[in-house]
Order: structure tokens, then sequence, then C-alpha cells
């Protein structure tokens, strides 16, 4: 149902909803991309750590590429834990009625996923488990 103004026409929201939605959309993908680019970061990191540990012979740098890879880690689990709220965000603008005027809200709590559940997720977890193993290797 659509509300009408004091000139009896109609008012439509949904232009409005829609910007809205897509302002929200622009920073679940900044997240997305900020992630994808530490990922890529971390990889490189973890390959030149190794490298570079065999070919000078010094197994510290293993324990500095450990470190790096905790930063990493760390960081892109943020990343994932601002854009699952952004998510959330997202599906309530959504599904507000079609009659109400958008607050264009941008204010994303993340309350709902704890950094350690992001931490331990499969696409941060996962990846970041399996560059320290690499990492690890390096020692042997």
């Amino acid at each position: 149902m659509s509300k009408i103004d004091s000139l009896g026409e109609t008012i439509d929201y949904t232009n409005a909803r829609i910007e809205h939605l897509k302002m929200i959309q622009n920073v679940i993908q900044r997240m997305s991309t900020s992630s994808t680019v530490i990922k890529r970061y971390a990889v490189v990191v973890a390959l030149a750590v190794s490298g570079s540990a065999n070919l000078v012979g010094k197994p510290d740098l293993l324990v500095v590429g450990g470190m790096a890879m905790a930063l990493f880690a760390f960081v892109d689990a943020e990343y994932l834990r601002t854009e699952k709220a952004f998510r959330t965000l997202f599906d309530e603008v959504r599904a507000e009625p079609s009659d109400q005027a958008p607050d264009f809200r941008m204010d994303a709590t993340k309350t709902e996923q704890s950094f350690c559940a992001a931490l331990v997720s499969w696409s941060v977890g996962a990846v970041y488990f399996g560059l320290v193993a690499l990492i690890l290797i390096g020692l042997l």
C-alpha cells in the first residue's frame, strides 16, 4: 500500500529504497574485494618467506612468516565480520514495508557473529591454515 501526500499524489519509495540497498551493497563489495586482496598478499608473503628461508638456510624467517599470516588472518576475519554485518543490514532494509520511507541507515552492528567465528570460518581459517602449513613445510 502506498502513501498519499497532501496533494493526493501517491508517494513511491521504491527508487529511494533501491538506492539505499545499492549503498549497502557497495560496502559489502568493498569488504569482499579487500578480503581478496589481503588473501593475495598473504599468499605472496607465505611463498616469499618460505622460499627465502630455504634459500638462505635461516628457519628463523619462518617465524616471521607465521606472525605475518596471523596478522593477515586477523585483518581478513574483521573484513568478513563487517561484510556479514552489512549483509544482515541489507536483509533488514530489503524486508521493510514498501510504503515506509527509507532512513538510509548504514550502521551495521557486528554482534551477530563473533570475531573468533569469523577467524575459524572456511573462508578465513582454511586459507590461513593452509598458508601456515606451507610455511611449516619449509621447516622440513
